[in-house]
């Protein structure tokens, strides 16, 4: 066997490598100096730019916080307030008391979805539940209406006061939850199966 170490051979560099330093002038170094400072001012990561000043294809400029408040931010303000708990407990002939506790019995979140909320557009629906998805059994993160433009915001509150006026209506005839929930959605065109609510 022959042995590897012998059969090696030694590579010798033929020449060393010179070092090249190119030497500058102190005028030349300046002047690098100060352009590279002139393209760090007008760099774009350096410019503040207004992003809150937004102009429209008509040149028309306004100003996006603005714009945001007056349309979509709805203020965190009750919307149902304890007479339209008192109506559902009416109708169900149920004591008030129920209805003073913060979690409510399981018909109150389904009239909400089934009959107010049902009353916006479908694709306003699916908007409304694909972000404001629930966290656990009927709760979710926010309230709905924090998911609103202010426009839609007072159209719920519409709905709601035309819930409240429809159920006092129904209760001076003498009628229950049964028949108020037929009224309402054949008022409002809504495809609600009674059979969700004789469940709960």
């Amino acid at each position: 066997m022959k042995n590897d170490k012998t059969n090696k051979k030694k590579i010798l560099p033929q020449e060393e490598q010179k070092k090249r330093v190119k030497k500058i002038k102190p005028e030349q170094q300046q002047e690098q100096e100060y352009l590279l400072f002139q393209a760090d001012s007008i760099s774009p990561a350096k410019k503040r730019i207004d992003l809150n000043e937004i102009e429209l294809n008509s040149g028309e400029k306004i100003n996006l916080d603005d714009y945001i408040l007056e349309n979509y931010i709805t203020e965190k303000s009750t919307h149902f307030y304890k007479q339209f708990y008192f109506l559902i407990a009416d109708l169900l002939c149920i004591d008030h008391e129920r209805m003073k506790k913060f979690i409510k019995p399981l018909i109150v979140p389904f009239l909400k979805k089934y009959l107010i909320y049902a009353r916006f557009p479908n694709k306003v629906q699916q908007r409304l539940y694909s972000r404001n998805k629930y966290t656990g059994f009927y709760s979710r993160i926010c309230w709905n209406y924090q998911w609103l433009t202010r426009n839609a915001d007072l159209e719920l509150r519409d709905f709601i006061s035309q819930f409240e006026k429809d159920a006092e209506e129904v209760l001076k005839s003498g009628g229950n939850m049964k028949k108020f929930i037929e009224d309402y959605c054949q008022k409002y065109n809504l495809p609600v199966q009674q059979e969700i609510f004789e469940l709960l």
